[in-house]
């Protein structure tokens, strides 16, 4: 039975008067499910709506969470457990809180995980001990999720070989080259599609009954869903 990773996307807007504008941003990430969901956004509000929003696309949501929050950017698109730590200066944000971040709307829950590919012969977490996972800065959002992966098989970095990684499209691109073992990814994304098909198939990680306990301690909000297919 797979179980998988849940972030709930959120849309977090600063404390400023952005419906009265008639064009406005919309942050979000090269690449991945968050730009396919900002794209849609904004293509659908700019046709249903007097206002004209346009994607801005950074290297990632620390960036631009500060720039949301201090009014320098009218919108933007982030997973739960960031937009969490950011707005109390926890976690990813320690002693960096961001009080003027507001939450606009849900959107939709991210289903996500650890996708390795179907002939390494990994299943559950505990199988990547010993195999080369992405070492991200200390601190960011990948780190956090790989960390907190790895600790619900009771391992860390010292039981994997680390591949230093800047961003998630490089580590997208990373499993494709065959330079790392495993990519987080997003069910049903275009990132996740492009793994599957130019390595002759991907598959998501197990997460055991109560892995989700662990998790909630670095990832506010998350919790795991069962199934058996992926949408």
């Amino acid at each position: 039975m797979l179980k998988r990773l849940i972030m709930a996307v959120v849309l977090a807007g600063a404390a400023c008067s952005a419906a009265s504008a008639q064009t406005v941003g919309l942050a979000t990430t090269k690449g991945g499910a968050t730009n396919q969901i900002a794209v849609a956004l904004a293509k659908t509000i700019t046709e249903k709506s007097d206002l004209m929003v346009r994607p801005q696309i950074m290297a990632n949501t620390a960036q631009y969470l500060p720039l949301v929050d201090t009014g320098r950017v009218e919108f933007g698109i982030a997973n739960f457990p960031q937009t969490s730590n950011a707005i109390s200066g926890t976690g990813m944000s320690e002693g960096e809180p961001h009080p003027n971040l507001r939450l606009v709307g849900l959107l939709i829950p991210f289903n996500a995980g650890l996708m390795v590919t179907n002939d390494s012969g990994m299943k559950t977490m505990a199988d990547l001990k010993g195999k080369r996972l992405p070492r991200f800065p200390e601190g960011s959002l990948g780190d956090i999720i790989m960390k907190a992966s790895l600790e619900t098989a009771g391992l860390t970095y010292d039981d994997v070989t680390s591949v230093p990684i800047a961003n998630f499209p490089a580590m997208f691109q990373a499993i494709k080259d065959g330079t790392t073992d495993v990519s987080i990814a997003t069910a049903g994304s275009q990132s996740a599609l492009d793994i599957d098909a130019s390595t002759g198939g991907a598959r998501f990680l197990d997460f055991k009954d109560g892995d989700d306990k662990v998790l909630e301690k670095t990832l506010p909000g998350v919790s795991l869903k069962k199934g058996t297919d992926l949408p």
